[in-house]
């Protein structure tokens, strides 16, 4: 009997064993089924006060049947022949536009789309903004500021941002799984002639967002109290915006200085998640500003001219893309006495657009003639340098961030500089193929930088911009010998567009702190997390005009009292980190640089109308997480086979079942209250 029980327990460990060996069979042929595609990009939603944008998956994922469109054919096919319907749609960037696109929406076949690159040659246009970019905000109330589709300021916008998809599209651009997708098409899924008899390559694209309906809704949803975990589904768009004097702020506020704001807008945007490389707009113009703010600091600090109750404020803002996030909060902060400057000692707004021009043709547009002095004067500094700044003779002001403090302060002169007159120039404008390439930007890294190329020119637009504000606020042109800026111009350019880990950014950052190789976001983001692109910026910022306090250790690199909410002490690793007095480790700087909040105000006030238009109210969605991958879809003939297998199966079983059961006194003794198999009982 114990020889049998022995015999019983190794029967069962060994079924034990069988049972752990099919979990783990199984987890082996799960992996097999399914192939991950990688570097995918998911379109995401964003939300606004009275609509939802952008894409989403069902909760656990959309399944199509790849197809790829590389033509009117192909497109026609899908929509009209194709038998094996949910599709999804693999297309080239050619073939990415609003009437294709709509299409493949409005299709009942169709349940999610691919973009994939592997083309040399870029389409004429890709952009994916508004026609009018922000045409609800800002000064669209005035008759005379009213953009139209007639005479667009974008007019290569095809407005997929402003689509509510209803499936989602990814955009894929690691060479490996593109040629894995065609591999898997080419093998099962071409010349299909309408059989479906046979296994078919699908693909599984989950990107699944929380949010729906509008922000007003999310907001509502996401402050609901209670008693389980509060559950988010969708957060305020926003971040800082960076800000900095030429001269620092006193004490007491001097009500009778006035204040010349030289601004730009830091922030891109595109339909998918993660890529803004925004080298037109906004890193040409942001460039530009910080270049300009170096050489102006370098200027006034070896002439020392005496600039009474003059000062400039350079202005980086963030979130402009959407109905301008950091303008209109900051302009409501100054209406309201929130911010160390009011608007009514704004003497001048000089705003910075987009910058690559390789005719060096510039275009002043705005109050022309209100700030007549200051346009004579960049107008000749810019024949000395070969520049050509002209009046756009615009008959309204561009997509600006002026727009906003001028809803605010009506009167408050501003020009805004550009490098178009009545439309953009550039065809790429929000889309992810605005980048580095499209300025035939080349890292120099030290070496001679060619004449004709984006380096110099944005060196020679800083150098002009500098000398001007230079004479604007002394009455007295500029005689020193200046910089090349050049270097510098290619330094900033290589960290925004090419990598983080960069010299400009290694000096300004702290000692230790490790950079990513990928260049820095420029998508506004969420307000609960700061942005690294922001951080890096407003460092920058500090590093090229404040200065090294080289008898400072880094324990003794604080405010003191009387300079305490004038100046920020930061400690920085620095070009040339061997400065008497300082740790080998870094130097400390003193700047003015400091942040304000780039949150819009109709998430501070309360009971805000959201469809007012008055602020920006966008939102975007909270998700889990993006995924893509292939696999072969079974026919409907096997999964009838395999269903009719696994009936037959679940009946032999029960049959099985009821012979053991109905028989269980001769298979089976009973022997010490135990069932104990007796072979022969």
């Amino acid at each position: 009997m114990v020889l049998l029980k022995v015999k019983m327990f190794s029967w069962t460990y060994l079924v034990f064993l069988m049972f752990i060996g099919v979990l783990v069979s199984a987890e082996r042929t799960k992996d097999k089924m399914y192939e991950p595609i990688l570097g995918a990009v998911a379109c995401f939603r964003r939300l606004n006060g009275t609509h939802q944008f952008g894409c989403s998956s069902h909760r656990s994922g959309n399944v199509g049947v790849i197809h790829i469109v590389n033509g009117k054919e192909d497109l026609d096919w899908l929509l009209n022949e194709a038998p094996a319907q949910p599709y999804t749609a693999v297309v080239q960037p050619d073939m990415f536009t609003r009437d294709v696109m709509l299409k493949l929406k409005d299709s009942s076949k169709v349940n999610g789309v691919i973009l994939i690159n592997n083309q040399t040659i870029l389409p004429r246009s890709f952009s994916h903004e508004d026609t009018c970019p922000n045409r609800y905000s800002g000064l669209s109330s005035l008759e005379s500021q009213i953009c139209n589709d007639e005479k667009p300021w974008n007019p290569y916008g095809t407005g997929l941002m402003l689509v509510d998809w209803g499936f989602p599209i990814f955009f894929v651009r690691d060479t490996d799984s593109i040629e894995k997708i065609f591999k898997c098409f080419e093998k099962h899924n071409s010349n299909l002639d309408g059989h479906l008899g046979r296994s078919l390559c699908a693909i599984e694209t989950n990107a699944y967002m929380y949010a729906a309906v509008d922000s007003q809704t999310c907001v509502r949803r996401s402050s609901m109290v209670t008693n389980f975990n509060p559950v988010r589904v969708c957060d305020p768009l926003g971040d800082r915006n960076v800000w900095s004097t030429l001269f620092p702020l006193t004490h007491e506020p001097q009500t009778n200085s006035s204040y010349i704001i030289l601004a730009a807008r830091m922030d891109a945007t595109s339909l998918f998640d993660g890529i803004t490389p925004g080298a037109r707009s906004p890193v040409s113009g942001l460039v530009t500003l910080l270049t300009s703010a170096s050489l102006l600091s370098a200027m006034m600090n070896e002439s020392m001219p005496n600039v009474e109750n003059k000062n400039v404020l350079f202005l980086l803002l963030n979130g402009e893309s959407y109905d301008y996030v950091g303008s209109s909060r900051l302009a409501w902060d100054m209406d309201r006495g929130a911010f160390p400057i009011r608007l009514e000692q704004i003497s001048a707004f000089i705003e910075l657009g987009q910058l690559f021009s390789p005719e060096r043709n510039y275009f002043i547009h705005g109050d022309v003639d209100r700030l007549d002095n200051f346009t004579k004067i960049i107008v000749q500094q810019g024949k000395a340098i070969n520049l050509n700044f002209m009046n756009a003779n615009a008959t309204s002001l561009p997509p600006a961030s002026l727009q906003m403090f001028k809803h605010f302060s009506k009167g408050l002169p501003g020009l805004v500089l550009a490098d178009f007159a009545d439309h953009f120039t550039n065809r790429y404008y929000h889309s992810i193929f605005d980048n580095a390439s499209l300025m035939k930007y080349k890292y120099a890294n030290g070496s001679d930088i060619e004449p004709n190329s984006v380096q110099v020119l944005l060196s020679n637009v800083s150098s002009a911009l500098a000398k001007s504000l230079y004479q604007y606020l002394t009455n007295e042109k500029y005689s020193g010998i200046g910089e090349d800026t050049a270097p510098l111009v290619d330094e900033l350019l290589h960290c925004y567009l090419e990598s983080s880990d960069c010299p400009i950014f290694r000096a300004a950052t702290g000692p230790g702190r490790r950079s990513s190789t990928a260049p820095p976001s420029l998508y506004v983001g969420v307000n609960n997390w700061p942005n690294a692109g922001t951080t890096y910026t407003a460092q920058t910022l500090a590093y090229l005009t404040g200065t090294p306090m080289t008898d400072l250790s880094e324990a003794q690199c604080h405010p003191t009292a009387e300079d305490k909410y004038l100046y920020q002490y930061t400690w920085i690793r620095g070009i040339n980190a061997s400065y008497p007095g300082s740790s080998e480790n870094g130097v400390c700087y003193r700047s003015t640089y400091n942040y304000s909040i780039a949150v819009s105000p109709a998430f501070e006030i309360e009971d805000y109308d959201w469809a007012s238009g008055n602020f920006s109210t966008w939102t975007e969605s909270v998700w889990k997480e993006f995924s893509v991958r292939i696999f072969l879809r079974p026919s409907r003939q096997h999964e009838i086979v395999t269903l009719c297998l696994g009936l037959v199966v679940l009946i032999l079983s029960f049959i099985v079942v009821h012979f053991v059961s109905s028989r269980s006194g001769t298979l089976f003794c009973n022997s010490s209250g135990t069932n104990t198999l007796v072979v022969g009982c």
